[in-house]
């Protein structure tokens, strides 16, 4: 099924003869980059069940990490806000800032050298297709956004205070894409309605925004 061929267990793929990186020895020895996405945990013959790396949840891991220590590597610690890389570059004539992931020169998977090691994230493969970066970008300038918000809000709330609020309004906007905008193109109504998919147009998600106000 369509599920199935998604989530493969090591997937494989080819790269061309003329990869920088990953350029075949001999024309029979052609190289893969490995996307190791689970790790087999079935202990015996049936159905294959997985270990996976990450948090299966609708939980934004692959910008807050699926573990302690992923989330704390990717945050500043000020105001709430996630680290960010500022970066200078130039709009036709008009210089601008890009704020990017933090780059990690610890980093054993990347293949890119000083000065252009791979980013920072809660998920280690953010760098591992170009269009995988604008996605962290956005997510992490939304973040530190409503931080700011928050923060303009209430300017007595501690940085972990910050931190969590903006998490929560961020992972219930990206839900709410998920639910709204993305599984019903992918699945049609009927399957929406067959599974109990629909989100409901009313009532109160338990996120009283109004109560982080300054008192």
């Amino acid at each position: 099924n369509i599920l199935s061929s998604v989530f493969r267990f090591n997937k494989l793929k080819n790269m061309t003869s003329d990869d920088k990186y990953f350029t075949p020895t001999t024309a029979a020895n052609k190289k893969c980059m490995r996307m190791t996405r689970a790790l087999n945990a079935q202990a015996g013959f049936g159905a294959r069940q997985q270990l996976h790396q990450n948090t299966h949840f609708l939980d934004l891991s692959p910008v807050y990490g699926s573990s302690g220590c992923e989330a704390s590597s990717v945050r500043s610690f000020q105001g709430g806000r996630l680290t960010v890389l500022p970066t200078l570059g130039v709009e036709g004539t008009t210089p601008v800032t890009w704020n990017l992931p933090p780059t990690d020169a610890s980093d054993t998977n990347c293949q890119s050298k000083n000065p252009f090691f791979c980013f920072k994230a809660g998920d280690f493969r953010n760098s591992l297709s170009p269009g995988l970066v604008p996605m962290h970008v956005l997510f992490i300038e939304e973040h530190n956004r409503i931080a700011d918000k928050l923060k303009q809000a209430r300017p007595s709330a501690s940085d972990e205070e910050l931190y969590q609020a903006a998490r929560r309004i961020l992972i219930a906007m990206y839900q709410n894409a998920i639910y709204k905008e993305y599984l019903p193109k992918l699945l049609g109504q009927t399957l929406m309605q067959e599974y109990n998919l629909i989100s409901p147009t009313t009532g109160n998600t338990g996120l009283k925004i109004r109560n982080f106000r300054e008192k």
